[in-house]
């Protein structure tokens, strides 16, 4: 059974040609890369954008569940405490302006987003709560019995609830940044993966139909990019997520909802059904190293299936209808990385989401492309910078 998106959306690509040299070229059909195409082209730039799949947002950006939320993976309170109240608040100023460009494309259903816990993180969740105001973001405290009730289920406990957070289907969002970056003058090529880069004079791509050369190379694309760029070799590597769907009534859920520090989380999709997933931790490696998003792991598929028997007993009976995996990219430090490689400044770095592209993607195309377009690009937190590790 396939990816719930990409089974339910017709083919983002089309046939093209490219060109032998252009002034940007992109590795990586993604919101991000998408984003930067479209932004450059835009602007003047000769763009072609470079997508090793058969359709753009075929992977990560087209498979996952679709939750655009503010900040990054950690609890707010976690993350003043490991980089301080002020970076903190930038990062999370970057996500608000990420949403509010989904929300400027009418493709943001701004839903509110449940962080809730289980377990130990109950207990956290309070503190979540204070340290996102204190960070510029609207919150509140659900206590366990309104959690519940709003989401008839059993066994959860107190939630975080940000308003400003919501719902997007990534593959009408990838759409319409296609049909952007077409219109502007982008060339969208797919089924066209990068095997190797080289500086002669500019930058040569060499992929399978010859050599594109280029002023300048975003890598846009996700982990792979360890395996053709040096800098990034250590800096970034592959961890599978899995997710399954089953029927629902309608508006079932309403909220993007997650628990369990985002080991949990789920949805409810235009057609109805619901979207579950998580649970990674099942195996002894947490899915990390695993490349293969074309199969799904049967413990994995049993632990979601357990949480959603005993939280939401009303959908026990369901039946899976689809199920499926996709390949986040995490960086060594749990950061984006964003900006020129260091010695290297044809080479700039869009990757690194660490499973919140819908939280960061289009915010940090757009921060690519105005880098490239006028030599800096504001309000990009310094820890994202693709030179911190130097």
């Amino acid at each position: 059974m396939t990816a719930h998106w990409i089974a339910h959306s017709p083919s983002l690509a089309a046939p093209v040609a490219l060109p032998d040299s252009v002034d940007v070229a992109v590795i990586g059909g993604g919101l991000a890369g998408l984003t930067a195409a479209a932004e450059l082209a835009e602007s003047g730039a000769s763009v072609a954008l470079l997508e090793a799949r058969d359709d753009l947002a075929a992977a990560i950006s087209g498979r996952d569940a679709g939750l655009a939320l503010t900040g990054l993976g950690d609890n707010p309170h976690r993350l003043i405490a490991a980089i301080g109240k002020k970076v903190a608040g930038e990062i999370t100023a970057f996500t608000m302006e990420n949403l509010a460009l989904l929300d400027g494309m009418g493709l943001l259903r701004r839903t509110g987003g449940l962080a809730i816990g289980i377990r130990n993180e109950v207990d956290e969740i309070p503190l979540t709560v204070a340290a996102a105001a204190a960070i510029g973001v609207e919150a509140e405290l659900w206590e366990a019995e309104r959690v519940n009730a709003t989401l008839r289920s059993q066994g959860l406990g107190v939630a975080r609830f940000t308003p400003a957070e919501g719902l997007i289907d990534p593959r009408a969002v990838a759409a319409a940044l296609a049909k952007r970056a077409r219109a502007a003058g982008a060339i969208l090529k797919s089924d066209c993966p990068v095997h190797q880069t080289s500086e002669d004079h500019g930058v040569l791509l060499h992929h399978p139909e010859g050599v594109l050369r280029a002023e300048v190379v975003v890598l846009a694309a996700g982990a792979a990019l360890a395996d053709l760029d040096p800098y990034l070799s250590d800096k970034l590597y592959p961890v599978r997520t899995q997710l399954l769907s089953l029927p629902a009534p309608a508006d079932r859920f309403e909220h993007a909802s997650s628990a369990l520090y985002g080991y949990h989380f789920w949805r409810q999709a235009a057609d109805g059904s619901v979207l579950v997933g998580g649970c990674r931790w099942a195996t002894p490696h947490m899915e990390v190293g695993e490349t293969d998003d074309s199969t799904t792991v049967p413990i994995i598929d049993a632990r979601i299936r357990g949480f959603i028997d005993q939280t939401f007993p009303d959908l026990a009976e369901q039946p899976t209808t689809a199920r499926w995996s996709a390949i986040m990219t995490f960086s060594c430090d749990g950061l984006p990385i964003l900006g020129p490689i260091p010695g290297r400044p044809r080479f700039i770095a869009c990757t690194g989401f660490n499973g919140r592209q819908y939280g960061l993607g289009l915010r940090a195309g757009r921060a690519v492309a105005e880098g490239i377009l006028t030599g800096r690009a504001a309000g990009v937190p310094s820890v994202f910078k693709a030179g911190r590790f130097v």
